[in-house]
């Protein structure tokens, strides 16, 4: 009758960052300015070769000439000092000292820009290095690097399908002749590549992961994240076995990632190996909140212990409430899924208007929370309120109209009213739904992963 799973069911909660860490970032940041800075040299240090070498204003021509080498030292002196502020995390004052020098001088103008947008980028200001972007593409439309910067701003800004079309674009004009070596080239396009496939799995779309992550172990076949992200996409796909291998395999790359020991107990309670997946979820330490819920979602579903899962899951909200190393959205998300955790385990003892009030607040931080809205009728059929809770599914149906327990639900308020027409149309579009979908993962692993 009710779902014990919350959150939208098309997005992962996944809180590893993309690649865009301050190491990887700075030291592209830099290599912007060591590949272009001696061609701008030679640009601004050329003579003026239509000059007569006897022209009585060639005095005049020499003094130009040191002029512009010495703007042009003036001009590297202080891209240098921009780099050491971006190393030394001093990014505000890299970014002031970066929009004080504009120049009139397009492939100089270049340069600048990139390393501005680089900075933003690792600031999480994001908007403004689309910002820096949509100058690039004025300035030079065809260089690939602008394309790669749009696509982890849109990703950072959750704007999952305009990724995939700046990095598809990205990988199809990127070339090896851009890059000062091969090492370098298959770093940033297999990032890319790694970027686009974890926007597919941002949309479901868990083929398209897949694909992405096999083509990125082609170009990293040593690095973790994809095989993390590869195990995902096979958790959406119901390949347990599968996943669970690579995120052993994540884990053996880097044995301190305890996101993939995540995944890992994901993968274990999709393939019926709950109990050793609660074990796992103990062994890690209680400052984790993903394994804290983890372990409330066991408690509830498995072990049917409601109060101690309804103890575990207010344990997780008031700690997310008081964590301030955590960003504001990661600490919105936990506090979310707490409470969803919360609402189900006291749906379970039939306290239905203490439930009530955990699925509205549910519902104040995600207003098209479908599944909160799902439980909500559930609550009021159980109080009769029947009218009501025919119009939270209709509520929820306007955001999501292929969730089969919201026709259940609506059905069965319909029928206490005598709407028995009405009953049967939502039955039947239920059973629809059911006989339609390709896998339990929607009603059975993904309510381990937003709990």
């Amino acid at each position: 009758m009710f779902s014990l799973s919350s959150g939208s069911l098309r997005f992962l909660v996944l809180r590893k960052q993309p690649w865009i860490g301050r190491t990887a970032a700075s030291r592209w940041f830099a290599a912007t300015m060591t590949r272009e800075i001696p061609e701008i040299e030679v640009l601004l240090r050329a003579p003026d070769h239509h000059q007569h070498p006897h022209d009585p204003n060639a005095s005049h021509s020499t003094s130009v000439a040191h002029s512009h080498r010495h703007q042009d030292g003036l001009l590297a002196s202080a891209f240098a000092q921009a780099d050491q502020l971006v190393a030394a995390g001093k990014l505000d004052d890299a970014i002031e000292l970066l929009h004080k020098l504009a120049s009139p001088v397009p492939e100089v103008e270049v340069v600048r820009l990139l390393k501005l947008a680089s900075c933003h980028l690792l600031s999480r200001n994001y908007t403004s290095v689309l910002d820096c972007c949509k100058t690039l593409r004025e300035l030079d439309p065809h260089m690939p690097q602008i394309l790669h910067l749009q696509g982890r701003a849109y990703f950072a800004l959750g704007m999952h399908q305009e990724t995939i079309v700046a990095l598809t674009q990205f990988a199809d004009s990127a070339r090896k002749s851009q890059y000062s070596s091969e090492s370098e080239f298959k770093d940033v396009v297999g990032n890319a590549y790694e970027l686009r496939g974890w926007a597919y799995l941002k949309l479901g779309d868990h083929e398209m992961a897949l694909k992405d992550m096999d083509r990125v172990l082609r170009f990293l076949p040593n690095s973790g994240m994809p095989r993390f992200l590869r195990g995902h996409a096979l958790l959406g796909l119901e390949r347990f076995d599968e996943a669970l291998q690579e995120f052993e395999v994540s884990s053996q790359l880097d044995d301190k990632d305890e996101e993939a020991a995540y995944g890992k107990c994901l993968a274990l309670v999709g393939l019926g190996r709950a109990s050793e997946a609660y074990r796992v979820a103990l062994s890690k330490q209680a400052s984790n909140l993903d394994f804290l819920l983890l372990k409330g979602r066991i408690l509830l579903r498995n072990r049917h212990d409601f109060i101690g899962s309804f103890r575990v899951f207010l344990e997780v909200r008031d700690k997310a409430r008081s964590l301030r190393s955590e960003s504001p959205e990661n600490r919105k998300n936990w506090e979310i899924r707490s409470l969803s955790g919360m609402a189900s385990s006291v749906l379970c003892l039939r306290g239905w208007d203490r439930a009530l009030s955990f699925l509205d607040e549910v519902l104040q931080f995600e207003p098209h929370n479908v599944v909160a809205m799902n439980n909500k009728a559930f609550c009021l059929i159980q109080k009769s309120q029947f009218e009501a809770a025919i119009g939270m599914c209709d509520q929820a149906i306007k955001v999501e109209d292929r969730y089969p327990d919201v026709f259940r639900n609506r059905a069965v308020a319909l029928r206490h009213l005598g709407r028995l027409a009405e009953a049967a149309d939502a039955i039947q579009r239920h059973d629809q739904l059911i006989a339609d979908s390709p896998s339990k993962w929607k009603t059975f692993v993904e309510s381990y992963r937003h709990a």
